[in-house]
């Protein structure tokens, strides 16, 4: 069955999630930091300029993860960003295409997927070079099929 997976910005947003979190841990990491600064400066009126610079330095890598999470949010759309699938009965091939150009090509065996997760209107299907993510929708009925097969390989593998 050869179907064909906008990456669109809702995509992008399942895929990007970690990234998110990580932006958002090293925001309110330096904001303790700071505060913890400024609590030691309430009790003791002494403070140290060098420690309190460098608190602002994981506010600052937040901040470009956030940006640089926002900037691949934005920059994708279902046109020109979007893969194509041809599921077998133990292989799949995946034709990624990014603004319009191949991105990359590669045929991926069930019994090497490390994880299938659902999320939402998406199929999280993770191997060693990365994460494939399929619309639920595109699928359709096949779903059911394809995570049977992924199974049976994956268990007939070992794993």
């Amino acid at each position: 069955m050869k179907i064909i997976s906008e990456v669109d910005r809702a995509a992008k947003k399942v895929l990007l999630r970690g990234v998110l979190a990580g932006g958002i841990i090293f925001i309110v990491a330096g904001i303790a930091l700071l505060a913890v600064w400024g609590v030691a400066y309430a009790i003791d009126g002494s403070y140290d300029r060098a420690a309190i610079i460098i608190s602002f330095a994981p506010i600052l890598i937040g901040l470009c993860i956030l940006a640089l999470y926002l900037r691949d949010i934005y920059s994708s759309d279902g046109k020109t960003d979007y893969d194509e699938f041809e599921f077998g009965k133990t292989m799949y091939s995946v034709r990624s295409v990014r603004r319009g150009r191949v991105y990359k090509n590669a045929d991926v065996e069930y019994k090497n997927i490390l994880k299938v997760k659902r999320r939402g209107q998406y199929l999280l299907v993770r191997v060693r070079g990365g994460t494939n993510i399929i619309s639920r929708a595109a699928l359709g009925e096949y779903e059911k099929i394809l995570l049977s097969d992924i199974a049976v390989c994956t268990h007939a593998a070992g794993q």
